[in-house]
């Protein structure tokens, strides 16, 4: 019997299956725990918009897949930090802590 599988299994969950409405897989705190929090850019990307933010990560996830119907919004070091589905949202960071709004500009505005 696999002692860590129960573990395992709610570090890694599908928001789809908990909120309903992003159909990814993420990990928990996979950049690190709170004290291993780091600020750095990311590539944002819309459309034709290019530009790179600064963002903090705090216990942040990692959006391991993305289905069918999910943009991706931003990167870092060429992993996904950033999608959209619809009207919704998933940010592995905290580019609002730095005072960088464009992610939510792109998703509320409609700016591209």
């Amino acid at each position: 019997r696999d002692l860590h599988y129960p573990l395992r299994r709610q570090r890694q969950m599908c928001i789809r299956d908990s909120f309903g409405f992003l159909d990814v897989t993420t990990s928990r705190n996979a950049y690190g725990r709170q004290v291993h929090s780091f600020e750095s850019r990311i590539n944002v990307k819309d459309g034709s918009m290019k530009s790179d933010i600064d963002v903090l990560f705090i216990r942040a996830p990692k959006i391991d897949k993305i289905n069918e119907g999910v943009k991706v919004l931003a990167t870092f070091k060429e992993e996904v930090v950033a999608v959209r589905q619809g009207k919704h949202i998933g940010i592995s960071c905290h580019p609002e802590l730095l005072n960088e709004t464009l992610i939510h500009e792109i998703c509320f505005k409609g700016k591209t």
